[in-house]
């Protein structure tokens, strides 16, 4: 697999960029390259793109300093909140975007998010109990990985040696104890095992806690975000750390988080993964009243309209073949049948004006075509939902550091 610098360049030049933007790029790419090391790939690109932009277009030096790519990269701080935010609703317009149009890109409602949701995260990731808990967690956790990595090494070794051990499930087996207990040679590779198997299952109960925990006291939040923000219900979903994603939103109005990204320094990035992911709230939101719409249904919708909008919506992703969607009255089915009526509740009849329903045909072009990042890294961040996503997880970033109190 090539590495991150060769992926950033291949995007660059794909991105059929000036000639300008590529030789910053050139130059961004050989003398960054360090700077990079530890990063995820997304914001690798991400950061390299941004700081290429600063530099060609000027956008931050309206002061007549000059901002270096080294400078871009490593003192984000230096840059005032006005800069930031002038800078990111510019480059949402050169992308074709009203960053007007986005309900979630107001002050206001950034303002109302910090004020409840990103306040509770904060006080949460920074709470005695929760970082004992977490910290006792991560301890059994990496535990189990170590007994894990010493199980898969002895086994691989003693495989070559006793050529029976070869199969990788002969653990699972019944009765695969009394194999392994035969001979005294084995018993290295049975202590292995219990070991990984013990720690293993000694995971859960722990995880289960904390993870209710952790939505026990941020769900109110988030329902008193929503509710004034004019949303439909969320139930927040803790996922555990080796979940690679640090969060996620469904068709059934589930708002994930991963445990590990609750566990970073003053909760920052579960704040803006939060709100990265209600973005993602709206957009299925302004899509279901865009259907609505198309439809000619009313403020008293009827259980036939419901049936009707909900075949409409279906029809319309890409994402529809599921088990979930074809057993009809599935779990997934009701759960995505009471995020519908709670749309049309909010809804109550009023139309989209006609710049909302462009963004909403824009948004639903978006989802049908939508590759994940390991399908198609270039089509992932040039796909709208995820622009508008960066967008205002950028925003709400500046206004956490330029108005800390908020989280107070």
């Amino acid at each position: 697999m090539p590495g991150k610098i060769e992926i950033v360049t291949e995007l660059l030049e794909a991105a059929a960029a000036t000639p300008a933007v590529q030789s910053a790029g050139r130059a961004a790419i050989a003398t960054g390259e360090k700077l990079l090391e530890g990063c995820s790939l997304l914001r690798t690109i991400q950061t390299v793109a941004i700081a290429i932009e600063k530099r060609v277009d000027g956008v931050l030096g309206a002061s007549g300093e000059s901002k270096t790519i080294e400078e871009a990269l490593t003192k984000p701080g230096r840059f005032t909140y006005d800069q930031l935010t002038n800078y990111l609703h510019s480059r949402m317009k050169r992308l074709g975007i009203n960053p007007d149009d986005i309900p979630l890109s107001h002050p206001e409602t950034q303002t109302l998010f910090l004020q409840t949701v990103g306040r509770t995260t904060r006080n949460l990731s920074l709470s005695d109990d929760f970082t004992r808990s977490y910290s006792h967690y991560a301890f059994l956790f990496g535990q189990m990985q170590d007994a894990g990595r010493q199980y898969t090494t002895l086994r691989q070794a003693m495989s070559m040696e006793f050529p029976e051990l070869s199969d990788l499930n002969q653990l699972a087996w019944h009765g695969g104890r009394k194999f392994l207990a035969r001979k005294a040679e084995y018993k290295p590779l049975l202590e292995a095992h219990d070991a990984f198997s013990h720690g293993f299952a000694a995971l859960p109960p722990v995880e289960q806690d904390i993870s209710k925990m952790a939505a026990d006291r941020m769900q109110p939040s988030i329902n008193q975000f929503t509710s004034a923000a004019g949303m439909p219900n969320i139930r927040l979903i803790i996922t555990p750390p080796w979940k690679s994603m640090r969060g996620g939103y469904s068709r059934t109005n589930y708002l994930k988080v991963n445990l590990n990204t609750l566990s970073s320094a003053s909760g920052q990035r579960a704040v803006a993964a939060n709100y990265h992911e209600l973005t993602h709230v709206e957009h299925s939101l302004t899509e279901t009243w865009a259907a609505a719409d198309l439809l000619g249904i009313g403020p008293d919708i009827s259980r036939a309209e419901l049936n009707a909008l909900e075949r409409h919506i279906n029809s319309s992703l890409a994402d529809t073949t599921s088990p979930e969607q074809q057993n009809g009255w599935s779990a997934t089915s009701l759960a995505y049948r009471f995020y519908l009526e709670d749309a049309m509740r909010l809804r109550n009849g009023v139309r989209l004006s006609r710049a909302q329903t462009e963004r909403a045909a824009a948004l639903r072009e978006a989802r049908i075509n939508y590759k994940s990042p390991e399908e198609d890294m270039h089509a992932y961040i040039n796909n709208r939902l995820e622009q508008e996503a960066f967008f205002t997880e950028h925003l709400i970033n500046a206004t956490m550091r330029h108005a800390p109190q908020l989280l107070k």
